[in-house]
């Protein structure tokens, strides 16, 4: 009996040591497959082609990989940042320019991180 434990323990130690045994660098955008959140806007309203700021969490840190949609238009983020002082639901923030061809209305804003959409309930008001 001894002999299948102890074959047990080698297998299952060899495995354990396999994962992160590595260097510990990470590519600089992992993604880990938890939907972004939205958490406020500023502003919450201007014209198309004018800049905004997304504030939340769990977006890439490559702005291009972040798309935020505002009723069927996407536009790609510009910038990311941490923010120096984050909050519980406030820790990264993303500018983007409101897409251009957007007629003036109310739009939920979504963000996508890969296949991950954030919360629709944040809304962004085009105005003429």
């Amino acid at each position: 009996m001894r002999l299948p434990r102890l074959l047990i323990f080698i297998i299952v130690t060899a495995a354990f040591a396999s994962c992160g045994g590595g260097s510990g660098d990470f590519p600089d955008d992992v993604p880990t497959g938890a939907p972004p959140v939205v958490s406020r806007l500023d502003p919450t309203s201007g014209a198309a082609g004018s800049t905004a700021t997304v504030f939340g969490l769990g977006f890439s840190i490559a702005a291009p990989i972040n798309i935020i949609i505002m009723g069927a238009t996407g536009a790609s983020a510009e910038t990311y940042s941490m923010l120096p002082n984050p909050t519980g639901s406030e820790i990264e923030s993303l500018t983007f320019t409101v897409p251009a061809n957007l007629v003036p209305g109310v739009y939920p804003v979504v963000v996508v991180v890969y296949d991950n959409a954030s919360n629709a309930d944040i809304e962004f008001t085009v105005t003429p």
